[in-house]
C-alpha cells in the first residue's frame, strides 16, 4: 500500500486564512448591488475574474506548503510577506476597477514572487518545484509587462494583459507539469485546507443574511433563509467530508478546481437569498441566478465523488434526484411569481431535498466510510 503523506495544518496557515475572510467579503460586494433590477454581464465577468484572482492567490501558497513546506523560520517570514501582498491586493479589488492598475500588478508580483522564491529554494530537491518556479516566473513577467503597458497605452490594454495572467495562472500549472509524483501531495492536508476556505465562505454567507435577523425584519423568512445556508453547508459536509476518503494518494486537481466552483456558487446563492426579499430585483434575473448557482454547486460537489471511499459510487439516480429537487424548487419559485416567501421556500426545498438524499446515501454506506 502506498504511504500517504501526512501534514498538519499550521497555526500560521489559519492566521493567513483570516486575510481571505476579507477577500470573500470584497467578492460578495461586487454583485451585491443590482442595477435596474439585475447584475449586468460585465459585472458578472468582473466578479468571476476577481474570484479567480482571490482563489489563485490563496492556492499558490497553499500548494507550496502542502507539497514542500517545512515550517522553517525563513518560510514563515516569506509567508508574512505574502500576506502583505494579499492585503494590498484586497484593496485593489472592486466592481469599477477604480484603483490604478499598477497597484494590483505590484500586489500580484509580491504574492507570486514570494512563492517563486520558496519554490526556487526547493528546486534542487524536486523537479515539480522547479516546474512550479518556471510557471510562476512566467506569470510574474506577465504582470510586469502589464505595468509597463499601463504607462504607455490605454488602461484596457493593461487590463487585458492582467486577464491573460489570471487565466494563465489557473491553467499553466496543469499544462506544464506532465509527469507528477502524487507522493509529494498530502491529500489529508489539502482537503482540510479547502474545507477551511469553504467554511470561511459560509461565514460570509451568515454575515450577508444578517439583515434578516434585525428586529424589524425577523419572521418566517429569516428562519427559511438561515435554513438554506445551513442545509447548503450540510450538503457539503456529507458529500465532501463524510464520504470522501482524505487518506489517499492523489494530485487532487479535481478537488482544487471543484472548490473554485463551490466557493463561487455558495457566494452566488448567498446573494440570491439576500436578493429574494429585495423588491428592486428583477424576478426573471433572480430565477436564472438561482438555477445556475444551484446547478454549479451540486455539479461541483458531485465531481468530488471520484474521491469517495472505494466502495461508494455516485449513481445516475443520485444525479437525477438532485436535478429533480432543483426542478421542484424552481417550480415553487415560479408559482410564487415573485413572492418573497415562495422564492425562499423553493430554494429551501431544493437544498433540503439534496441534503436528505445525500444523508440517506451516507448512512447506507457509512460502514465503508469508517474503514481506513
Amino acid at each position: 500500500m502506498e504511504k500517504i503523506k501526512e501534514k498538519k495544518v499550521a497555526l500560521l496557515e489559519l492566521f493567513y486564512d483570516l486575510i481571505y475572510v476579507y477577500s470573500i467579503s470584497k467578492l460578495t460586494s461586487i454583485i451585491h448591488h443590482p442595477h435596474e433590477g439585475a447584475v449586468s454581464g460585465v459585472t458578472f465577468y468582473k466578479y468571476i475574474i476577481v474570484a479567480l484572482i482571490i482563489l489563485q492567490a490563496w492556492l499558490y501558497l497553499t500548494d507550496f506548503i502542502n507539497r514542500f513546506g517545512d515550517s522553517s523560520w525563513f518560510e514563515k517570514v516569506v509567508i508574512c510577506i505574502n500576506m502583505l501582498g494579499a492585503l494590498v491586493l484586497n484593496n485593489t479589488l472592486s466592481a469599477d476597477w477604480s484603483v490604478p492598475v499598477v497597484f494590483f500588478n505590484v500586489a500580484m508580483i509580491i504574492l507570486l514572487s514570494s512563492v517563486a522564491l520558496l519554490c526556487f529554494l526547493k528546486s534542487k530537491e524536486s523537479e515539480i518545484s522547479k516546474a512550479a518556479f518556471k510557471v510562476i516566473i512566467i506569470l510574474v513577467l506577465i504582470y510586469i509587462v502589464a505595468i509597463v503597458l499601463d504607462f504607455y497605452f490605454p488602461r484596457n490594454v493593461a487590463l487585458a494583459v492582467n486577464t491573460l495572467g489570471i487565466i494563465s495562472g489557473i491553467t499553466l500549472p496543469v499544462l506544464m507539469v506532465k509527469e507528477f509524483d502524487n507522493s509529494i501531495v498530502s491529500f489529508p492536508h489539502l482537503t482540510e485546507r479547502f474545507e477551511l476556505l469553504t467554511i470561511i465562505t459560509f461565514g460570509e454567507s451568515i454575515v450577508t443574511i444578517s439583515d434578516y435577523f434585525k428586529v424589524e425584519n425577523f419572521g418566517i423568512n429569516s428562519i427559511i433563509a438561515f435554513g438554506i445556508i445551513v442545509l447548503l453547508f450540510g450538503c457539503y459536509v456529507v458529500n465532501n467530508h463524510n464520504m470522501v476518503n482524505s487518506h489517499q494518494s492523489t494530485r487532487g486537481l479535481v478537488w482544487m478546481y471543484s472548490h473554485f466552483a463551490i466557493i463561487i456558487s455558495i457566494n452566488l446563492l448567498t446573494v440570491a437569498v439576500d436578493f429574494a426579499v429585495k423588491n428592486d430585483v428583477n424576478f426573471i434575473f433572480l430565477v436564472k441566478l438561482i438555477i445556475v448557482s444551484m446547478l454549479v454547486y451540486y455539479a461541483a460537489l458531485f465531481s468530488d465523488s471520484i474521491y469517495y471511499y472505494k466502495n461508494i459510487k455516485l449513481s445516475k439516480n443520485d444525479i437525477l434526484l438532485s436535478l429533480l429537487m432543483i426542478v421542484i424548487g424552481i417550480a415553487v419559485i415560479i408559482i410564487g411569481s415573485g413572492n418573497n416567501s415562495f422564492t425562499l421556500l423553493g430554494m429551501f426545498i431544493t437544498v433540503c431535498g439534496n441534503f436528505v438524499s445525500l444523508t440517506k446515501k451516507y448512512y447506507s454506506v457509512k460502514h465503508f466510510c469508517n474503514k481506513a
